[in-house]
């Protein structure tokens, strides 16, 4: 541990950051837990700390150099469940959260994910996305999107282990998100109501740039961040909830689990994606028969 701990002061430092958080991040995902568990508490400890301090600097730095690790390496047998269960501990903990709702890091994070498992058949590697995705599931926009997608398209995986991880992770996130039922998206006048704050607020901090005076803190705040929900309705994710715990998911008939899932699909209003699926491979065997192999798709 005492190697940790001396290796986290020099995670601040710009020059050392990717070095020492890609070091951090195959020790989180060591087989040994006790290494596991000190690394992960040495990296959780420094952003709690910068966490506390308001050090956005020092946390974005972790995120987007996290995220520039996994677009690199993620796709690697030797780096990919590291850098998968390092992101899901900063996201579990909410070591991330002061970035706020919409910062770009989690659609890069979000794709990231998504590539590391493209055509993968390794359990702890699929699994390890699962939970990043319901971690970025705490993310507005587009990332929320497609974090929710690659869970339902693991949930039709063909390993039953993979299966039943997912729906334990989908029963979890769908019982606790604050925004689990409700719109999936704005409406026009929404939308064109969210753009003109944002551009109000882009017209603000130009004029603090500027050295203009009687522009305070508050008068610097964007639109609320816009959660889509993971259903539509309440019944719908009733729906959806129910099909989850009433089946079988670890069994054997891939087909049925497959069914299942596109029921979930289509109670979660995510019907085109339970079509596409219907009608072409999982993707299990790398081919990327469906629509879905594409980042774009997930976020349609």
């Amino acid at each position: 541990r005492h190697a940790y701990s001396a290796a986290i002061k020099l995670l601040a430092a710009d020059e050392f950051t990717a070095a020492v958080l890609g070091g951090l991040a195959q020790a989180v995902g060591d087989l040994a837990p006790r290494v596991s568990a000190a690394a992960g508490e040495e990296l959780l400890g420094y952003c709690r700390s910068s966490k506390k301090t308001r050090n956005l600097r020092a946390l974005g730095s972790v995120a987007m150099t996290l995220v520039d690790i996994m677009e690199a390496r993620g796709g690697e047998d030797r780096c990919a469940v590291p850098l998968l269960r390092t992101l899901a501990l900063l996201l579990d903990n909410g070591a991330l959260e002061p970035l706020g709702a919409e910062h770009a890091f989690a659609a890069r994070a979000a794709a990231a994910v998504r590539a590391s498992v493209r055509g993968s058949r390794d359990l702890q590697r699929l699994k390890a996305a699962a939970d990043a995705s319901a971690g970025l599931l705490g993310f507005a926009g587009e990332s929320r999107t497609a974090s929710l997608r690659l869970l339902l398209r693991l949930l039709g995986h063909a390993y039953p282990t993979v299966r039943r991880h997912v729906s334990e992770v989908l029963f979890v996130v769908l019982t606790t998100d604050s925004h689990a039922a409700g719109p999936k998206r704005l409406t026009p006048e929404q939308e064109e109501e969210r753009q003109r704050q944002e551009e109000e607020l882009r017209e603000k901090v130009m004029r603090a740039m500027s050295g203009g005076r009687g522009t305070r803190a508050a008068d610097l705040q964007g639109p609320e961040p816009f959660f889509s929900g993971l259903a539509e309705t309440q019944e719908g994710l009733d729906a959806a909830m129910a099909v989850i715990t009433g089946t079988t998911w670890g069994g054997p008939d891939t087909a049925q689990a497959k069914e299942a899932r596109n029921r979930v699909c289509e109670a979660l209003g995510e019907e085109g994606f339970a079509a596409a699926a219907a009608r072409g491979s999982e993707g299990d065997s790398g081919k990327a028969a469906d629509e879905l192999d594409s980042y774009a798709s997930l976020v349609r």
